[in-house]
């Protein structure tokens, strides 16, 4: 995973250069497949984000941030159908995230 300033301000630490490669192949499932792992509610936070980590983006150096809360949002609009266990009726684990 790329460690930069963009992948730590986020609570969550999600991998976001890899969502970023798959959104970017057109794998959409796989992409949210992947914010999944470590953000059990990505149409919150796709939504309605402070998107912090827009201001301390490296890409500041170079042109603009990325919209990383956009991002999220394609992979929500374009993914949710495809993702494998989708509508197998299966219990899920949500894990409560402690926020200093």
């Amino acid at each position: 995973m790329l460690r930069c300033p963009l992948c730590y301000c986020l609570r969550y630490q999600q991998d976001i250069p890899e969502y970023i490669r798959l959104l970017g192949e057109h794998r959409y499932a796989d992409a949210l497949e992947l914010i999944y792992q470590r953000n059990a509610l990505p149409a919150i936070t796709g939504h309605i984000c402070d998107h912090q980590c827009q201001y301390n983006c490296t890409r500041l150096d170079y042109d603009s941030a990325l919209n990383i809360r956009e991002l999220k949002k394609v992979a929500l609009e374009k993914g949710w159908m495809n993702i494998s266990n989708a509508g197998t009726n299966q219990p899920v684990l949500v894990h409560a995230i402690r926020l200093p």
